[in-house]
């Protein structure tokens, strides 16, 4: 961002608004705009003038807010996902969005040109790209992504395996995940170690514990939201956090722990802080884990992996944003029409949130008193940047 006060000739004009930053308290300020980008800061909006003036009078200027976690193409082909869900991002304030690209048989040096051409015809926001790690020649080929199509961010999924992968994963337009083991993990993260600037992006659950609940619960005869939610303990999403963190230990990949969703897993996030130096370590949560709980009103509609948790839970997750133990916050945004979300076991999993991830922060964090304005902007905007 360019601090100027000379004459310079702007495309738009943004004045006499309260601009919000990451790092101090909303101040009165206006924007000069430029071929798209921000070229004057100034105090007054005197002696400026643009072709476009915006009067913001004692309204909120934020950045562009960044969703790092969306799944394009979940729910409807990707080309035109990109255009209905980065629309709906817009209303929200959202103007980025990194999507999670996977397509069955995940050759993803041939596939990814086309998704990139299909989200520059279509999509509406600035979008960039992650890739999940399902095959040793995905593991092979790390560089080439890094190289040839721009990506830096790497995801794994422990916690998709059985049942998981075949049902819940298996999409019209990705197909299914393939399950990984521990030592793809541990390989995957030595050869991101060995890349600077790369990160270890990290889906937390455990599908042994995973297992086992969701047995217990389908015995009971349950296919509720709450049902579903009993399936998938925090304490498996606790042990896979923990798993995940020994891995870096281990490597010292960068390493970012994706929709994180219990206070027990950021307790283990805590502890491995508190246990002194380790890889860089990124945490991101969600606002659906901020608030809904197993025991909302809303059904399967709320099916989601990792799932509701308690008020307890998302108590503790605004304290962790407040206190900058949360780094980010992301939508992990996968829209799917209602007939999709039959029941609890049958259902997809995820749900649209790109465009209430702010109302949603500023409602029931900024307005209820559990957190700040330049929060809002250092987790939604600022950390993700």
């Amino acid at each position: 961002m360019l601090l100027t006060s000379g004459a310079v000739e702007l495309d738009l004009l943004i004045r006499d608004g309260r601009l919000c930053r990451e790092d101090g308290p909303p101040a009165r300020g206006s924007l000069g705009v430029r071929d798209g980008r921000i070229v004057v800061v100034a105090a007054s909006a005197v002696g400026l003038d643009a072709r476009e003036v915006i009067d913001a009078e004692n309204r909120l200027v934020m950045p562009g807010m960044i969703d790092p976690h969306v799944h394009i193409g979940h729910g409807a082909p990707h080309a035109s996902e990109f255009w209905t869900e980065g629309s709906s991002a817009v209303g929200g304030g959202v103007t980025t969005m990194l999507t999670y690209y996977r397509r069955h048989p995940f050759n993803y040096l041939d596939l990814v040109p086309e998704l990139i051409a299909a989200g520059e015809a279509n999509s509406p926001i600035d979008f960039s790209i992650h890739l999940p790690l399902f095959t040793r020649q995905n593991l092979a080929e790390l560089p080439e992504y890094r190289r040839r199509l721009g990506i830096n961010g790497f995801k794994f999924f422990p916690g998709i395996k059985g049942s998981d992968a075949a049902v819940m994963t298996a999409l019209p337009h990705t197909g299914p995940m393939l399950p990984i083991d521990d030592p793809f993990v541990l390989d995957g993260m030595r050869a991101l170690a060995a890349m600077p600037g790369t990160l270890a992006l990290y889906h937390a659950e455990n599908p042994t514990l995973n297992a086992a609940a969701a047995a217990r619960v389908k015995m009971e005869g349950r296919a509720d939201l709450r049902a579903w939610c009993d399936s998938r303990p925090d304490y498996g999403e606790a042990h896979s956090v923990r798993d995940g963190l020994w891995w870096q230990r281990l490597t010292g990949a960068p390493l970012y722990i994706v929709h994180l969703s219990s206070a027990l897993a950021l307790e283990a996030v805590l502890e491995e802080r508190r246990r002194g130096p380790q890889g860089p370590l990124w945490v991101e949560t969600c606002p659906q884990f901020l608030t809904h709980t197993r025991d909302s009103e809303i059904g399967t509609i709320g099916k989601m992996s990792p799932p509701f948790r308690t008020h307890e839970d998302c108590g503790r997750l605004w304290q962790g944003i407040a206190a900058g133990e949360i780094q980010t916050i992301a939508s992990d945004h996968g829209a799917f029409l209602r007939a999709d979300k039959r029941d609890a076991w049958s259902g997809r999993s995820g749900f649209p949130g790109m465009a209430t991830i702010l109302p949603a922060l500023m409602t029931h964090g900024v307005r209820a008193g559990r957190i700040s304005v330049p929060d809002v902007v250092r987790v939604f905007s600022a950390n993700a940047a």
